[in-house]
């Protein structure tokens, strides 16, 4: 669901999905997806936009750019209300709810998981979770859902489907933790996070979301279907690297890790209350703190990562989905940050961070 770190080409999900696409290429793969022609917006972003993307393999693009005095936007075949998969972006959302329901005593940053849920004998906690520490791997290691994994980038569907909350809090419980408290990614660790943050507010997670950042926000295009049934008609679809249709990632049970539908716009004003530190009921700071030593030079918070790239310091997460590929990026010295998606499955981060280099003052 996510590409770490941005320096280095990484895969969508694990290797074993890396390898299944590859497979379908051998199949005999469609002339590969290029940036739409038509450009919306802004016509100076569009056409910066154009440039960087020329030559890669990015689809549709749509994106914003948000300053400390005005907002932006441009598209390439989309525009600032085309729906999206953002992804693994969707974990720094759930690490806000982590924050906000620190923040009003529901939990605590320090509660370990098992204090909410039945994870078995680990002590790791909800921090531990939200800042890739807890030691749990990055997706469900059990053989079956190792299998599905595969089956489904083959068959271009979503992977995590048939899991509801209780599957993600049995792989938790199944895999065990190890090499706690160093930094290692896992999408399994924040769907698990999410889960026990609506455990321990008696809410589910999405409901939590709602009520506690998009409405807030005005984030009125932003949805979490949790399954098919829950798209809106017509939804768009994105599509593989090889051009081939894409099924929804929806992804049930692990929603809180990449299961978040939306658009530039909303994204905009996401982005606009990072800078200004106008979340509703969380300070900033208290997500973005570069709190732990993440190798590489990166830092990490709540699920927020930081590097310097091109002279200067840069807060990001990335998503990809099997059809779609996004980056957030803010250099909050000069409060300015771009957000970027494709609907192709191939990494946009380099387009967020030559973007955000061209446009931060």
């Amino acid at each position: 669901m996510t590409a770490r770190p941005v320096r280095r080409r990484t895969a969508v999900t694990a290797a074993a999905a890396g390898a299944a696409v590859l497979g379908l290429g051998a199949l005999g793969r469609p002339r590969p997806p290029r940036a739409g022609a038509s450009r919306t917006g802004d016509p100076e972003l569009a056409d910066r936009l154009a440039a960087i993307c020329a030559g890669t393999t990015v689809g549709n693009v749509t994106a914003t750019v948000v300053g400390p005095d005005d907002t932006r936007f441009a598209g390439l075949g989309a525009d600032r209300h085309t729906e999206v998969e953002i992804g693994s972006v969707t974990k720094t959302t759930t690490a806000f709810l982590l924050a906000r329901l620190d923040a009003l005593g529901v939990v605590s940053l320090d509660d370990r998981v098992a204090d909410h849920l039945d994870v078995g004998a680990g002590e790791y906690s909800l921090l531990e979770l939200a800042s890739h520490r807890s030691g749990l791997p990055r997706l469900d290691p059990r053989p079956a859902a190792v299998g599905r994994m595969v089956l489904s980038n083959f068959l271009r569907s979503d992977p995590y489907q048939a899991d509801g909350p209780a599957d993600v809090v049995a792989a938790a419980r199944s895999a065990g933790a190890t090499d706690r408290g160093e930094v290692s990614y896992s999408n399994l660790g924040v769907a698990l996070l999410g889960q026990a943050l609506a455990t321990a507010a008696d809410t589910p997670w999405d409901e939590l979301l709602r009520t506690h950042l998009l409405e807030p926000l005005g984030m009125r295009s932003t949805t979490t279907p949790l399954s098919p049934a829950g798209l809106a008609p017509g939804a768009p679809r994105g599509r593989t690297v090889a051009g081939r249709p894409a099924d929804p990632w929806t992804m049930a049970g692990w929603a809180p890790a990449g299961g978040v539908r939306s658009t530039a716009s909303d994204m905009s004003r996401y982005l606009r209350a990072l800078l200004d530190d106008a979340l509703p009921g969380v300070a900033a700071d208290d997500l973005l703190e570069l709190r732990f030593d993440a190798g590489d030079g990166s830092r990490v918070g709540l699920a927020w990562f930081t590097d310097r790239f091109r002279g200067r310091t840069v807060t990001w997460h990335n998503g990809g989905t099997g059809g779609y590929a996004t980056m957030l990026a803010m250099d909050r010295h000069s409060r300015t940050g771009v957000f970027v998606a494709s609907d192709v499955a191939a990494t946009v981060d380099q387009v967020g961070i030559r973007l955000l280099a061209e446009v931060a003052a």
